[in-house]
């Protein structure tokens, strides 16, 4: 993925059309290292433009997630533009999103789990069968334990099931959980995490031997986590990218289903420690997934953009719904100031920006438009950096599959 330039220059198909033309021409327009450009497309649209999309589409993603409308959005057909590691590097330390495309595809058929996983998992009775079925992967190392399981943490989990490590991780408490991604009716996703110690407590333990176990039993019970962490590309852009070693840990295995994803949210911690939790790396091994993906800043300064339109009088068949009365200026005043519209996406769901940066289609549509939208595909890989809570790449991601897609998420550490 290198090059002798710091930019990628396009030289695909023509331009075919002045409204398209301008959208990817936009200087400002991100463009997501490996990713194809993604735009929006209406049905109100002007024929020109609608008829350049049609010549150059190459997947079209009706965007609904939890029974809400996020619009319409297609891949372009483009050559694949090419980066050189300087732009990666300065990529990470913004903490935008890198795109690896095709990264697991000669491996893809050995990394995937089955339906009947699936299924079994998310009935809600199944997951120490489905661990006791697959000893041969994790033991002697590892053993299921008798313990009485964790207590839920929260109404969407399932089920969970403790592990006794032996060895030099034989004083940790290693547990595997099941739970929905939601409480929604008609959201089927699914996730499968692997951790250690007490939940929530533990989420940003920069306890390297817990992770350590962690990652030594994923990579045990997961083809996908063993590859990912084997992979010569992967570690080679990672070592690049924050100046050593990474190590993979705390493996979530998601099914994104239709009418699924995930709010905006990020990964940080606020953890100074060296050792802290550094990114994460998403592999998709079926299915297809769409995400909005860009820095904390730059979200920020999107919202800043929305608030301006509807101070100028734009969309105003929102401002009365979304801010009534004094809560308009207050947005207004918020958003333009951009060191606490971060501290504000900072917090969780979002805070009082939750409303606008998971607004469809509006919002949705305009961060795709801005380069902010990558359709990630079997096989793809997709990093996600993180410094800190000032510092981190936001994600809002929805199902961009007829079936449940599966994919592997796995936290990055510098070791």
């Amino acid at each position: 993925m290198e090059n002798d330039s710091e930019e990628a220059e396009f030289d695909g198909p023509e331009l075919d059309g002045p409204l398209l033309e301008e959208i990817l021409s936009d200087e400002d327009r991100d463009q997501i290292p490996g990713a194809l450009p993604v735009v929006s497309v209406h049905e109100n649209d002007e024929l020109e433009y609608l008829k350049a999309i049609a010549r150059r589409t190459t997947h079209r993603v009706v965007l609904t997630r939890r029974g809400e409308d996020h619009g319409s959005l297609v891949e372009l057909e483009a050559e694949r533009p090419e980066f050189s590691g300087r732009h990666l590097v300065k990529r990470w330390k913004n903490a935008e999103p890198i795109l690896l495309p095709g990264l697991l595809t000669p491996e893809l058929d050995s990394l995937a789990g089955s339906t009947a996983d699936y299924q079994q998992l998310k009935s809600g009775q199944g997951l120490r069968d489905w661990l006791a079925a697959r000893e041969a992967r994790w033991g002697p190392e590892f053993e299921l334990s008798d313990e009485a399981p964790l207590s839920p943490a929260e109404e969407r989990d399932l089920e969970t099931v403790r592990l006794n490590p032996r060895g030099e991780y034989a004083d940790v408490n290693l547990w595997l959980k099941t739970g929905r991604l939601s409480t929604f009716d008609g959201d089927e996703s699914l996730r499968l995490r692997i951790s250690f110690g007490k939940e929530v407590e533990d989420d940003a333990s920069t306890d390297l031997r817990g992770h350590a176990a962690a990652s030594a039993f994923g990579n045990c019970l997961l083809p996908a986590a063993r590859a990912v962490a084997s992979n010569e590309m992967l570690a080679r852009t990672l070592a690049k990218s924050f100046g050593g070693q990474a190590q993979c840990s705390q493996h979530i295995v998601y099914w994104n289903a239709p009418n699924g994803g995930a709010r905006f949210h990020h990964d940080a911690f606020g953890e100074p420690d060296p050792s802290g939790q550094r990114g994460v790396v998403y592999a998709q091994l079926t299915g297809s997934t769409l995400w909005l993906a860009l820095s904390a800043r730059a979200l920020a300064q999107n919202v800043a953009t929305f608030a301006e339109m509807l101070a100028d009088g734009e969309l105003r068949h929102l401002r009365d719904t979304l801010f009534p009365g004094q809560e308009l200026v207050d947005f207004i005043t918020l958003a333009r100031d951009e060191t606490r519209a971060v501290a504000e996406l900072a917090l969780p769901g979002c805070g009082a920006l939750g409303k606008v940066v998971d607004l469809g289609p509006e919002f949705t549509t305009l961060l795709a438009d801005g380069g902010h939208a990558v359709l990630v595909k079997a096989g793809d890989v997709l990093l996600l950096p993180n410094h800190g809570y000032d510092r981190t790449a936001m994600h809002s991601v929805f199902c961009a599959s007829a079936e449940p897609g599966e994919a592997l998420s796995s936290a990055l550490r510098k070791l």
